[in-house]
């Protein structure tokens, strides 16, 4: 339950950290509920995983998210990047914590911990 909370608390503040890139581009971010919605159904499709099979499938998909953010920096101005950057951290912390959990470390939520305390 720990677990949970703390990643969901390591969701929102990657979320929040790209709120100044939305404004800066006057980009508009889906509505509240569609996201919501999404997410539901995001979860329903996991619904069956136990929580290794999660953390499993986190340490072999979010990877590939790492290509796409580190793509985005290449390609972003100066002024960008820390926004950007936030968004990596949080892949490499969410891989990190995953990768500890099924190692069995105690101290598994220290990746979690350090990218919100950054």
């Amino acid at each position: 339950q720990d677990e949970l909370k703390m990643l969901a608390r390591v969701e929102r503040r990657a979320a929040e950290s790209v709120v100044p890139l939305l404004e800066k581009y006057k980009l508009v971010p889906r509505d509240e509920s569609e996201l919501k919605l999404r997410g539901e159904g995001h979860v329903q499709r996991h619904v069956s995983f136990d929580w290794i099979e999660f953390m499993t499938y986190m340490v072999s998909r979010y990877p590939g998210y790492l290509e796409e953010f580190t793509a985005l920096e290449r390609m972003a101005p100066e002024a960008d990047l820390y926004a950007l950057k936030s968004l990596t951290k949080h892949e490499v912390a969410a891989i990190e914590f995953a990768k500890r959990e099924l190692a069995g470390d105690p101290d598994s939520m220290a990746p979690l911990c350090d990218y919100l305390n950054t």
